[in-house]
């Protein structure tokens, strides 16, 4: 493991092979041969998507502007997770925004305005979250893998305490305050 480092997606899978008491990866000669690293790149890549969705900071855009093309038609990039407006109710099908309040997916000319959820490379995320996405990825592959039921809750802690460090750094990226945030929001509905 010396060579990877703590951003890495190998040092991800390398985390996660440990948890089941594999021996890490250390070439990549190993890699395309070696099952149980397919089994863990394609489980780290299910949950890196599972966790974005939820709309992390660093992963979502608001006022993102996307344009109608000449079939009056506005594509969405395959990296989105999901995309939505305040003002109207937007969806994805076959591709493109569909317009559920005019039941079309064709727009006049006007761009469209949404605040867009991206599925980004493991590798461009924050360390906090790639923490919890590998962490959360060593349980559902040692869950998968084991049958064990000490080794899968020792990783459920383990993750449970990854997605608290995740949320504070997002919590710190976003700024929020009492006006703005869920919390605010969720007080003054109380009153």
């Amino acid at each position: 493991m010396e060579n990877d480092t703590l951003n890495s997606q190998r040092y991800a899978v390398n985390i996660m092979l440990q948890s089941i008491g594999e021996l890490p990866l250390n070439d990549d000669i190993e890699l395309p041969n070696a099952p149980q690293y397919i089994l863990a790149v394609n489980i780290l890549e299910e949950i890196k998507k599972n966790v974005l969705s939820e709309e992390w900071d660093c992963n979502t855009d608001k006022n993102y502007k996307l344009a109608v093309n000449s079939d009056k038609q506005i594509p969405v990039p395959c990296n989105v997770l999901n995309l939505y407006s305040t003002a109207k109710q937007y969806t994805i099908r076959n591709g493109f925004i569909y317009d559920k309040d005019n039941l079309t997916d064709r727009f006049d000319g006007e761009n469209v305005e949404v605040t867009i959820v991206w599925d980004l490379d493991f590798d461009s995320l924050p360390y906090a979250l790639k923490y919890y996405i590998a962490i959360k990825s060593a349980r559902v592959y040692a869950s998968r893998v084991l049958v064990e039921a000490t080794a899968v809750k020792y990783s459920s802690d383990d993750e449970n305490a990854a997605r608290v460090s995740a949320l504070r750094a997002d919590t710190r990226a976003r700024k929020n305050n009492m006006l703005d945030s869920y919390f605010g929001i969720s007080a003054s509905a109380r009153s």
